[in-house]
Protein backbone atom coordinates (compact mmCIF):
# COMPACT_ATOMS: atom_id res chain seq x y z
CA UNK A 1 0.00 0.00 0.00
CA UNK A 2 3.11 2.34 0.91
CA UNK A 3 4.05 2.29 -3.13
CA UNK A 4 0.73 3.93 -4.35
CA UNK A 5 2.11 7.87 -3.61
CA UNK A 6 5.51 6.63 -4.70
CA UNK A 7 4.04 4.94 -8.03
CA UNK A 8 1.47 8.36 -8.36
CA UNK A 9 4.61 10.65 -7.98
CA UNK A 10 6.35 8.45 -11.11
CA UNK A 11 3.72 8.45 -13.33
CA UNK A 12 3.36 12.07 -13.29
CA UNK A 13 6.78 12.61 -14.08
CA UNK A 14 7.35 10.28 -16.84
CA UNK A 15 3.84 12.21 -18.15
CA UNK A 16 4.92 14.49 -20.38
CA UNK A 17 6.68 11.88 -22.03
CA UNK A 18 4.31 9.44 -23.06
CA UNK A 19 1.44 12.49 -23.70
CA UNK A 20 3.56 13.48 -26.67
CA UNK A 21 1.95 12.35 -30.18
CA UNK A 22 4.34 10.22 -32.49
CA UNK A 23 3.02 9.14 -35.45
CA UNK A 24 4.77 6.60 -37.88
CA UNK A 25 5.53 6.08 -41.36
CA UNK A 26 3.86 8.32 -43.07
CA UNK A 27 4.85 8.94 -46.55
CA UNK A 28 5.51 12.14 -47.98
CA UNK A 29 7.72 11.31 -51.66
CA UNK A 30 7.84 8.34 -53.72
CA UNK A 31 10.94 8.11 -55.95
CA UNK A 32 10.75 5.52 -59.08
CA UNK A 33 10.09 1.85 -57.89
CA UNK A 34 13.11 1.57 -56.04
CA UNK A 35 12.35 4.38 -52.78
CA UNK A 36 9.25 5.30 -50.55
CA UNK A 37 10.30 8.63 -48.62
CA UNK A 38 8.97 8.24 -45.31
CA UNK A 39 8.45 10.13 -41.81
CA UNK A 40 7.89 10.03 -38.53
CA UNK A 41 6.00 12.92 -36.84
CA UNK A 42 7.05 14.10 -33.48
CA UNK A 43 4.13 16.55 -32.03
CA UNK A 44 4.04 18.34 -28.36
CA UNK A 45 1.80 16.87 -26.45
CA UNK A 46 -1.58 19.94 -26.33
CA UNK A 47 -0.95 21.40 -22.89
CA UNK A 48 2.84 22.00 -23.51
CA UNK A 49 2.65 23.26 -27.04
CA UNK A 50 -0.55 25.64 -25.38
CA UNK A 51 2.09 26.81 -22.58
CA UNK A 52 5.00 27.16 -24.82
CA UNK A 53 3.04 29.27 -27.59
CA UNK A 54 1.02 31.62 -25.71
CA UNK A 55 -0.92 32.19 -29.15
CA UNK A 56 1.78 31.15 -31.54
CA UNK A 57 1.63 28.29 -34.06
CA UNK A 58 3.52 25.04 -33.08
CA UNK A 59 6.89 25.85 -35.00
CA UNK A 60 8.21 22.66 -37.20
CA UNK A 61 11.47 21.67 -37.97
CA UNK A 62 12.06 19.11 -40.21
CA UNK A 63 15.15 16.85 -39.69
CA UNK A 64 17.34 14.19 -41.86
CA UNK A 65 19.75 11.38 -39.65
CA UNK A 66 23.22 10.70 -40.72
CA UNK A 67 24.88 8.33 -42.19
CA UNK A 68 27.33 9.23 -45.48
CA UNK A 69 24.31 9.01 -47.53
CA UNK A 70 25.08 5.04 -47.51
CA UNK A 71 23.48 3.99 -44.02
CA UNK A 72 21.84 5.48 -41.33
CA UNK A 73 17.65 5.36 -40.39
CA UNK A 74 15.18 8.62 -39.32
CA UNK A 75 14.21 6.20 -36.19
CA UNK A 76 18.81 6.30 -34.72
CA UNK A 77 18.33 6.31 -31.05
CA UNK A 78 19.85 10.21 -30.99
CA UNK A 79 17.57 11.04 -33.86
CA UNK A 80 14.78 10.02 -31.78
CA UNK A 81 16.05 11.60 -28.58
CA UNK A 82 16.60 14.55 -30.25
CA UNK A 83 12.90 14.88 -31.83
CA UNK A 84 11.41 13.90 -28.52
CA UNK A 85 13.42 16.75 -26.87
CA UNK A 86 12.06 19.10 -29.07
CA UNK A 87 8.87 17.82 -29.20
CA UNK A 88 9.27 18.44 -25.09
CA UNK A 89 9.78 21.71 -25.79
CA UNK A 90 6.76 22.57 -27.67
CA UNK A 91 8.38 21.75 -31.26
CA UNK A 92 7.15 19.57 -34.20
CA UNK A 93 9.77 17.55 -35.61
CA UNK A 94 9.42 15.19 -38.59
CA UNK A 95 11.96 13.05 -39.05
CA UNK A 96 13.02 11.90 -42.57
CA UNK A 97 14.09 9.34 -44.52
CA UNK A 98 16.17 10.16 -48.06
CA UNK A 99 17.65 8.16 -50.94
CA UNK A 100 21.23 6.73 -50.01
CA UNK A 101 22.78 7.82 -53.26
CA UNK A 102 25.58 5.75 -52.13
CA UNK A 103 24.98 2.89 -50.01
CA UNK A 104 27.32 0.25 -50.03
CA UNK A 105 30.45 2.73 -51.00
CA UNK A 106 30.11 5.59 -48.30
CA UNK A 107 31.83 8.94 -48.86
CA UNK A 108 35.70 7.77 -48.31
CA UNK A 109 38.30 9.30 -50.74
CA UNK A 110 38.48 7.24 -53.08
CA UNK A 111 34.83 7.90 -53.97
CA UNK A 112 34.54 10.32 -56.75
CA UNK A 113 33.60 13.77 -55.91
CA UNK A 114 30.78 13.70 -58.60
CA UNK A 115 29.13 11.12 -57.11
CA UNK A 116 29.34 12.89 -53.06
CA UNK A 117 27.59 15.49 -55.05
CA UNK A 118 25.01 13.69 -56.26
CA UNK A 119 23.77 12.21 -53.07
CA UNK A 120 24.12 15.54 -51.70
CA UNK A 121 21.99 17.28 -54.25
CA UNK A 122 19.12 13.93 -54.10
CA UNK A 123 19.48 14.16 -50.03
CA UNK A 124 18.79 18.22 -50.35
CA UNK A 125 15.85 17.64 -53.03
CA UNK A 126 14.29 14.41 -50.53
CA UNK A 127 14.41 17.41 -47.89
CA UNK A 128 12.80 19.91 -50.15
CA UNK A 129 9.91 17.42 -50.82
CA UNK A 130 9.28 17.05 -47.53
CA UNK A 131 8.81 20.83 -47.24
CA UNK A 132 6.49 20.79 -49.69
CA UNK A 133 4.17 18.00 -48.86
CA UNK A 134 3.98 18.89 -45.20
CA UNK A 135 3.70 22.83 -45.67
CA UNK A 136 0.89 21.39 -47.88
CA UNK A 137 -0.94 18.79 -46.42
CA UNK A 138 1.14 16.91 -43.99
CA UNK A 139 0.72 19.16 -41.22
CA UNK A 140 -2.41 19.20 -38.37
CA UNK A 141 -4.12 21.96 -36.86
CA UNK A 142 -2.11 24.29 -35.18
CA UNK A 143 1.42 23.51 -36.85
CA UNK A 144 3.10 26.60 -38.84
CA UNK A 145 2.20 26.47 -41.63
CA UNK A 146 4.07 29.38 -43.12
CA UNK A 147 7.40 29.15 -41.63
CA UNK A 148 9.51 25.71 -41.32
CA UNK A 149 13.10 25.04 -40.45
CA UNK A 150 15.40 22.21 -41.95
CA UNK A 151 18.03 19.94 -40.57
CA UNK A 152 20.33 17.45 -39.88
CA UNK A 153 23.38 15.32 -38.53
CA UNK A 154 26.79 14.87 -40.36
CA UNK A 155 25.16 13.60 -43.84
CA UNK A 156 21.42 15.04 -43.44
CA UNK A 157 23.10 18.49 -42.42
CA UNK A 158 25.23 18.65 -45.26
CA UNK A 159 21.98 18.11 -47.25
CA UNK A 160 19.75 20.67 -45.33
CA UNK A 161 22.54 22.90 -45.87
CA UNK A 162 22.66 22.06 -49.73
CA UNK A 163 19.32 22.39 -50.11
CA UNK A 164 19.35 26.04 -48.22
CA UNK A 165 21.63 27.67 -49.94
CA UNK A 166 21.97 26.13 -53.14
CA UNK A 167 18.18 24.51 -54.10
CA UNK A 168 15.95 26.86 -52.28
CA UNK A 169 14.96 28.01 -55.55
CA UNK A 170 13.47 25.15 -56.80
CA UNK A 171 10.82 25.62 -53.97
CA UNK A 172 7.32 27.67 -55.57
CA UNK A 173 7.64 31.42 -53.93
CA UNK A 174 5.43 30.75 -51.14
CA UNK A 175 7.34 27.68 -49.60
CA UNK A 176 10.60 29.27 -50.42
CA UNK A 177 9.78 32.31 -48.61
CA UNK A 178 8.72 29.72 -45.33
CA UNK A 179 12.01 28.24 -44.81
CA UNK A 180 13.42 29.93 -42.24
CA UNK A 181 16.35 28.12 -41.11
CA UNK A 182 18.54 25.60 -41.06
CA UNK A 183 19.98 23.54 -38.02
CA UNK A 184 23.39 21.69 -38.64
CA UNK A 185 25.30 19.22 -36.52
CA UNK A 186 28.49 18.78 -37.84
CA UNK A 187 27.85 19.61 -41.60
CA UNK A 188 29.20 21.27 -44.13
CA UNK A 189 28.66 23.63 -47.26
CA UNK A 190 30.93 23.04 -50.66
CA UNK A 191 32.55 26.18 -51.06
CA UNK A 192 32.89 28.84 -52.08
CA UNK A 193 29.52 29.92 -49.23
CA UNK A 194 27.05 32.29 -51.32
CA UNK A 195 27.95 35.90 -50.88
CA UNK A 196 24.75 37.91 -52.55
CA UNK A 197 21.27 37.08 -51.99
CA UNK A 198 19.11 36.36 -48.51
CA UNK A 199 19.56 33.21 -46.46
CA UNK A 200 17.47 31.28 -43.45
CA UNK A 201 19.07 31.68 -39.95
CA UNK A 202 21.87 29.35 -39.51
CA UNK A 203 22.33 27.45 -36.38
CA UNK A 204 25.85 25.30 -36.42
CA UNK A 205 26.75 22.79 -33.83
CA UNK A 206 30.34 21.54 -34.54
CA UNK A 207 33.40 20.20 -32.50
CA UNK A 208 36.85 21.82 -33.47
CA UNK A 209 38.73 18.59 -34.18
CA UNK A 210 36.44 16.96 -36.30
CA UNK A 211 38.50 14.83 -38.73
CA UNK A 212 35.36 13.75 -40.50
CA UNK A 213 33.17 16.89 -41.85
CA UNK A 214 35.53 19.80 -41.27
CA UNK A 215 35.49 22.60 -39.04
CA UNK A 216 36.47 25.31 -40.89
CA UNK A 217 37.36 25.24 -44.71
CA UNK A 218 39.01 21.60 -46.13
CA UNK A 219 38.68 18.14 -48.36
CA UNK A 220 36.37 16.29 -47.39
CA UNK A 221 37.65 14.04 -44.78
CA UNK A 222 40.98 15.68 -45.30
CA UNK A 223 41.62 13.86 -48.53
CA UNK A 224 44.55 14.24 -50.22
CA UNK A 225 44.83 17.25 -52.84
CA UNK A 226 43.87 16.38 -56.01
CA UNK A 227 42.11 17.62 -59.30
CA UNK A 228 39.04 16.09 -57.83
CA UNK A 229 38.55 17.76 -54.48
CA UNK A 230 35.45 18.21 -52.43
CA UNK A 231 35.51 21.46 -50.27
CA UNK A 232 33.36 21.63 -47.64
CA UNK A 233 32.74 24.79 -45.20
CA UNK A 234 32.00 23.24 -41.88
CA UNK A 235 30.14 25.02 -38.91
CA UNK A 236 33.06 27.58 -37.94
CA UNK A 237 33.58 28.76 -41.50
CA UNK A 238 30.05 29.12 -41.97
CA UNK A 239 29.68 31.00 -39.18
CA UNK A 240 32.14 33.52 -40.54
CA UNK A 241 31.55 33.71 -43.84
CA UNK A 242 27.61 34.78 -43.25
CA UNK A 243 28.67 37.06 -40.93
CA UNK A 244 30.14 38.65 -43.32
CA UNK A 245 27.50 39.15 -45.20
CA UNK A 246 25.19 40.01 -42.59
CA UNK A 247 23.12 37.06 -42.59
CA UNK A 248 22.14 36.11 -39.10
CA UNK A 249 24.02 32.94 -37.82
CA UNK A 250 24.67 31.56 -34.86
CA UNK A 251 27.55 28.76 -33.68
CA UNK A 252 27.92 26.44 -31.19
CA UNK A 253 31.58 25.20 -30.83
CA UNK A 254 32.72 22.16 -28.93
CA UNK A 255 35.90 22.55 -28.06
CA UNK A 256 38.41 20.02 -28.90
CA UNK A 257 34.89 17.71 -29.69
CA UNK A 258 35.46 15.07 -33.10
CA UNK A 259 32.11 13.75 -35.49
CA UNK A 260 30.82 12.51 -31.95
CA UNK A 261 28.72 15.79 -32.04
CA UNK A 262 26.80 14.46 -34.62
CA UNK A 263 25.13 11.70 -32.68
CA UNK A 264 26.28 12.69 -28.99
CA UNK A 265 25.22 16.45 -28.84
CA UNK A 266 21.50 15.20 -30.00
CA UNK A 267 21.07 13.68 -27.08
CA UNK A 268 21.98 16.62 -24.82
CA UNK A 269 19.38 18.73 -22.91
CA UNK A 270 21.29 21.69 -23.06
CA UNK A 271 22.02 21.40 -26.46
CA UNK A 272 18.17 20.85 -27.08
CA UNK A 273 16.97 23.84 -25.20
CA UNK A 274 19.80 26.11 -27.57
CA UNK A 275 18.13 24.50 -30.56
CA UNK A 276 14.79 25.40 -29.11
CA UNK A 277 15.65 28.46 -28.52
CA UNK A 278 16.82 29.26 -31.79
CA UNK A 279 13.95 27.83 -33.57
CA UNK A 280 11.44 29.74 -31.43
CA UNK A 281 13.52 32.88 -32.37
CA UNK A 282 13.14 32.28 -36.65
CA UNK A 283 9.75 30.83 -36.80
CA UNK A 284 8.33 33.77 -34.45
CA UNK A 285 10.04 36.73 -36.95
CA UNK A 286 7.91 35.41 -39.63
CA UNK A 287 5.25 38.01 -40.02
CA UNK A 288 2.92 35.58 -41.37
CA UNK A 289 3.79 32.85 -37.98
CA UNK A 290 2.51 36.16 -35.43
CA UNK A 291 -0.47 35.83 -33.51
CA UNK A 292 -2.33 39.72 -33.93
CA UNK A 293 -1.29 42.12 -31.84
CA UNK A 294 2.56 40.22 -30.63
CA UNK A 295 5.97 42.36 -31.65
CA UNK A 296 7.92 41.21 -34.30
CA UNK A 297 11.14 39.13 -33.08
CA UNK A 298 14.46 40.56 -34.56
CA UNK A 299 17.09 38.07 -34.99
CA UNK A 300 19.78 40.30 -33.13
CA UNK A 301 18.57 38.70 -30.11
CA UNK A 302 20.13 35.49 -31.45
CA UNK A 303 23.39 34.81 -29.40
CA UNK A 304 26.40 34.81 -32.21
CA UNK A 305 28.83 32.42 -30.80
CA UNK A 306 28.57 29.74 -27.84
CA UNK A 307 31.41 27.58 -26.70
CA UNK A 308 31.43 24.73 -24.17
CA UNK A 309 34.68 22.27 -23.33
CA UNK A 310 33.78 18.82 -24.14
CA UNK A 311 31.82 16.34 -23.27
CA UNK A 312 30.75 18.80 -20.74
CA UNK A 313 28.44 20.95 -22.73
CA UNK A 314 26.24 22.23 -19.75
CA UNK A 315 27.99 25.18 -19.47
CA UNK A 316 27.85 27.56 -22.31
CA UNK A 317 29.16 30.63 -21.94
CA UNK A 318 29.12 33.93 -24.74
CA UNK A 319 32.11 34.87 -26.39
CA UNK A 320 33.19 36.83 -28.98
CA UNK A 321 31.50 36.74 -32.72
CA UNK A 322 34.33 35.99 -34.40
CA UNK A 323 36.07 33.28 -32.40
CA UNK A 324 36.25 30.21 -33.58
CA UNK A 325 36.08 31.32 -37.34
CA UNK A 326 38.87 28.92 -38.43
CA UNK A 327 38.88 28.44 -42.23
CA UNK A 328 41.95 25.99 -42.58
CA UNK A 329 42.78 23.88 -45.49
CA UNK A 330 44.30 21.48 -43.07
CA UNK A 331 43.88 20.36 -39.30
CA UNK A 332 46.34 22.10 -36.87
CA UNK A 333 48.66 23.54 -36.79
CA UNK A 334 47.89 24.95 -40.47
CA UNK A 335 47.37 28.65 -42.03
CA UNK A 336 44.25 30.58 -40.86
CA UNK A 337 43.08 33.65 -41.00
CA UNK A 338 44.64 36.40 -39.27
CA UNK A 339 43.49 37.13 -35.69
CA UNK A 340 41.44 34.00 -35.43
CA UNK A 341 42.64 30.94 -33.17
CA UNK A 342 42.95 28.06 -33.71
CA UNK A 343 42.43 24.89 -31.69
CA UNK A 344 44.72 22.04 -30.44
CA UNK A 345 43.38 18.82 -31.38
Amino acid sequence: MRLGPVLFGWLLFIQPLVAQSVTKNLVYAIRGEADTLRYDLYLPAPRVARADAAGWPTPLVIFAHGGAFSEGRRNDSPVVDFARGLSERGIAVACISYRLTLKGTGMGCDVPAARKRTAIANGAQDLLAAVEYLLGKGLPAGCSKSSVLIGGTSAGAEAALHAAYRMRHVLPESLSSALDGVISFAGALEAPVPQQGTYPALLAVHGTCDAVVPYGEANHRFCPDSPDDLVLVGGGGLHGCLAEVGAPAALLSLTGAGHEVASKSLTDPAVQDRVADFVRTVSRRHPNARPPGSPAIELSTLPRHLTAAHPGLLTLGQVAPNAGTRRAKRPPPAAHRPGVPTFAC
